[in-house]
């Protein structure tokens, strides 16, 4: 049986076995189903008589399914396969000719987040040789160029259930280095695998590792010109590899070292406190480390991955030494050769590395990108021009100042979060990354201008990360200024945003400067023929989450101010998504500002989220002393940075968190009209004035409040009001008074309460009175405090506000 030189695989949903027939399998090699629909007792079969080896997972008869044909004309021989019992995924290990393959038929349910998560598990571990994914994952990775809703021409419309399978979808990706292959391939694209009422979105795709994307040749959408899935395929080179080095034989730590022995690295150091002082913890160097696929890809020093598989547990320290000693400036990347590939032998520019350069590479790239957020300005905009950026080239030469520049803005932005470890990773970023006139497209050295330029390697773990690192930078830098826009980042690409009336001067301003980005026009322009220009819809009513796939559409953006936030992992201090429960239905909220009292001045003010420390008890300050300036940097949640320095703190008390700056000032307003405050502006915004120090206070008595009606609003999020009393005599009476009103404030809100546990038919309710039973009216501090305590349950809380909220409207 002849060995394939190609071999071609194609990814369908189905929907059910019996509608389909095997001529609609578009001469495929492979083929993964989706949605076979068979049940336990089911041997139902394809159309296709005794021409396809069939591998399939058996669930139910009307719900999920996947399955794996392998054409009998292949030389095939099956390893193993592995089923999932839900019927979601099924894996086959074979040969096809003479290379290794894992396939996989994924079906990712619209109601699984969690299937994913046990895949990347098993295939970290188990999977060998070309590892090709294929299936239907129920999401858009990018709502601007993968969806369209024809009864909304032009507009960018989102659906819940791919927000919640996206996040799940990304983090497959980047566990196992995935490359939607597609859309590399088309980066500015707009074509669609799914078509059903008036909706279109790309929900199928093939995922490979990026170090395998040598190997692809072509990946097409096939248009049935029908309603429901179409089919994706995928080319596939089958040739074998040709080695650059013969494998070395190597089984201990010891034999490493002295393989390595250039480093400079021995037994001796792994024992010392050298890399305890590192930055780099054990998790990030096993993550790494899995992340990565054994295969037969050729390495310069021949040291093949399955290699530090096996002995990640010995690695660790020799890992740690290696970059405690690349911090420290005291070891030579030219010398050493740590940086050295090897070109794709079969042409093309891919490029091979070393496992060690992988696993650091790979590190620093998920810290950059950890912190890669989207960026916004304005309020309540009525319309939005939408710009798609992506590089065309998925390994571009670029000018060495745009990459500074935008690791320049990062690392500012990590040391306002005091992330130390992030910072110390610049440091031997640009050791990391080659010189262009190291090589030109064929591997030879070049002629370049005077200007430094770097090679952005396919194959490089940084790369990716990099390109939308410098579309985001460039992006900011060019519209920071305008009155409203927003920076939306998604994988390969940036969504720029900005007023319909800018739209033409915006164009003009980001040709020249992607035009002086690098050498080679290798960057999509947003021409009309590429990018359409997309009016953004913004709802000024709350979005529903849904619960249905395609059908059910909303707008992308929530009310007044959104984040995009599809990362698997939200930092608490910077996003939150907030569930407020209305009715039956659910709502996500996220906040950006917050109404905090200053110490000991008990000024009310409102500060960006951002600039809370993580405990929330103390702010960053601007140094401005206009009003105007520091209200300004507190709409646009600036970073807390001036020329490199980083703002002053001041104690604070948080008094509450919103979405909107809007919605936070009337909160602070009310406050001080309460007589939380009387001073207008803290000392710091008054002209000739010194800027906020950070003051120790003495021993203080603070008493909290139930909830006042001062903190009922839908949106501010479950936290008492909280006054610092503070030791100066002069302030008595003031604070007597306070105390008076408050406790006014307790009576009439413990009456209120009475009432509403008495209604609990109602849902929100009924759960709350099985929650506490407070004794009512509320006479003493310690009954408050009692009932405080009780309310620290945030769904109780949320109930109890949301219903008061509603009683008093």
């Amino acid at each position: 049986m002849a060995t394939a030189k190609t071999i071609k695989f194609v990814t369908w949903n189905i929907n059910g076995l019996k509608q389909k027939k095997c001529k609609e399998l578009y001469g495929a090699d492979v083929v993964f189903l989706q949605e076979t629909h068979i049940g336990q007792n089911n041997n139902c079969r394809l159309d296709v008589g005794d021409e396809w080896n069939f591998y399939y997972t058996q669930y139910t008869s009307s719900r999920k399914g996947s399955a794996i044909l392998v054409r009998k004309t292949l030389d095939f021989k099956s390893i193993s396969v592995e089923k999932d019992i839900n019927g979601s995924y099924l894996v086959l290990k074979c040969k096809l000719g003479e290379q290794l393959y894992t396939l996989v038929s994924v079906y990712n349910h619209h109601a699984d987040v969690k299937t994913l998560d046990t895949l990347t598990l098993y295939l970290q571990h188990m999977a060998t040789g070309m590892l090709v994914i294929g299936g239907d994952f129920n999401t858009v990775l990018n709502p601007f160029i993968d969806k369209k809703t024809q009864s909304k021409p032009g507009k960018v419309t989102n659906n819940r259930s791919h927000d919640k399978l996206r996040g799940c979808v990304e983090k497959f990706m980047k566990s196992l280095q995935l490359v939607d292959v597609w859309r590399r391939m088309n980066p500015a694209t707009r074509e669609y695998t799914f078509n059903k009422n008036n909706i279109k979105s790309r929900l199928d795709y093939f995922f490979i590792p990026e170090e395998c994307m040598w190997r692809i040749e072509t990946c097409e959408i096939n248009n049935l010109q029908r309603p429901d899935h179409q089919p994706l395929s995928l080319q596939v080179n089958n040739v074998a590899v040709i080695s650059y080095k013969k494998d070395v034989e190597i089984h201990y730590i010891g034999q490493l070292l002295h393989h390595k022995r250039g480093f400079g690295i021995v037994e001796a150091d792994l024992s010392l406190n050298e890399n305890n002082k590192c930055v780099m913890n054990e998790i990030d160097l096993v993550t790494a480390i899995q992340s990565l696929q054994v295969s037969d890809t050729p390495r310069p020093d021949g040291i093949p991955v399955s290699f530090y598989k096996e002995v990640i547990q010995d690695l660790i320290p020799y890992l740690k030494v290696l970059y405690s000693r690349m911090l420290s400036d005291s070891f030579d990347f030219q010398k050493t050769h740590f940086c050295e590939s090897v070109q794709n032998p079969h042409g093309g520019e891919q490029r091979f590395f070393n496992v060690d350069y992988l696993i650091i590479a790979t590190i620093l790239a998920r810290r950059l990108e950890d912190h890669l957020e989207s960026q916004y300005k304005g309020h309540k905009p009525k319309g939005l021009a939408a710009f798609g950026i992506a590089f065309k080239s998925p390994c571009p030469q670029v000018k060495w100042c745009y990459i500074k520049k935008a690791l320049e803005e990062q690392k500012r932005f990590t040391e306002a979060k005091n992330n130390s470890a992030s910072c110390q990773d610049f440091v031997i970023m640009e050791n990391l990354l080659r010189n262009a006139e190291d090589f030109d497209s064929d591997g030879n050295t070049s002629e370049f201008s005077s200007e430094k330029c770097k090679k952005l390697c396919q194959g490089c773990p940084l790369t990716p990360v990099l390109m939308t690192l410098i579309l985001k930078s460039i992006s900011s830098n060019l519209f920071g200024h305008s009155e409203q826009h927003k920076i939306l980042v998604f994988k390969q690409s940036v969504i720029v945003c900005v007023p319909t009336e800018d739209q033409d001067k915006v164009k003009a301003s980001l040709m020249n400067r992607l035009n002086d980005l690098q050498r080679t026009d290798t960057v999509v322009q947003p021409k009309e023929n590429e990018v359409e220009n997309w009016d953004v819809e913004f709802e000024e009513g709350e979005e529903t989450l849904v619960n249905s796939e395609e059908e059910d559409d909303e707008s992308y953006f929530e009310q007044e101010e959104c984040e995009e936030s599809d990362h698997e992992e939200d930092d608490e201090s910077e996003v939150e998504n907030d569930l407020q429960e209305k009715g039956s239905t659910f709502h996500y909220r996220q906040t950006m500002y917050a109404v905090v009292t200053l110490k000991p001045s008990a000024e009310v003010v409102v500060v960006a989220k951002t600039w809370l420390t993580e405990d929330k008890q103390q702010s960053h300050w601007p140094p401005f002393k206009s009003p105007e300036s520091i209200t300004q940097a507190v709409i646009d949640r600036c970073v807390p940075v001036t020329q490199g320095k980083l703002w002053e703190k001041v104690d604070v008390t948080v008094q509450g968190e919103f979405d909107t700056y809007d919605g936070a000032k009337k909160i602070q307003q009310l406050l001080r009209s309460q007589g939380v405050s009387k001073k207008k502006i803290p000392p710091s915004q008054q002209p000739g004035s010194s800027p906020l120090k950070r003051k120790k206070l003495f021993t203080e008595k603070k008493l909290q409040p139930g909830p006042s009606q001062s903190a009922v609003t839908s949106h501010i999020h479950p936290a008492a009001p909280s006054i610092q009393l503070g030791p100066k005599p002069n302030e008595t009476d003031n604070i007597m008074k306070l105390l008076k009103e408050i406790n006014s404030k307790v009576q009439k809100n413990s009456a209120m309460l009475g009432v509403l546990l008495k209604r609990v038919d109602q849902p929100g309710l009924s759960m709350l009175s099985k929650k506490f039973k407070p004794k009512l009216p509320l006479t003493s501090p310690e009954e408050v405090n009692r009932l405080e305590e009780e309310l620290k349950d945030d769904t109780t809380m949320q109930n109890y506000v949301s219903s008061m909220f509603r009683e008093m409207q």
